[in-house]
């Protein structure tokens, strides 16, 4: 089955790709996007769910700057270079991705 970059990506060296790339960043945006509703309804801005909310926010940038970087030296840039896209939606996928 032909496959875009990203997934194959996300397929190589399993799990942990998919752990690296997929799975901590969505943990960390979806416990970003809970906790801020958590705060937002109960209005509690100084409990401990707000340094948590803050320190994964921290974490989740600093995490995923590190993952723009490396991709867009590893993948990103070598496919454009040498022109070894696998379609237009290849292009798309990684780019919303990064």
């Amino acid at each position: 089955m032909n496959m875009t970059h990203y997934m194959g990506l996300l397929a190589d060296n399993q799990p942990w790709n998919l752990i690296i790339f997929m799975a901590i960043p969505v943990i960390c945006a979806e416990t970003i996007a809970v906790s801020e509703l958590a705060i937002l309804f109960t209005r509690k801005l100084d409990s401990t769910l707000k340094k948590v909310n803050k320190a994964v926010s921290i974490f989740g940038g600093i995490y995923f700057t590190g993952i723009f970087f490396y991709l867009l030296k590893t993948a990103y840039i070598p496919l454009s270079v040498n022109g070894d896209w696998k379609g237009w939606i290849d292009v798309v996928a990684v780019t919303f991705y990064l």
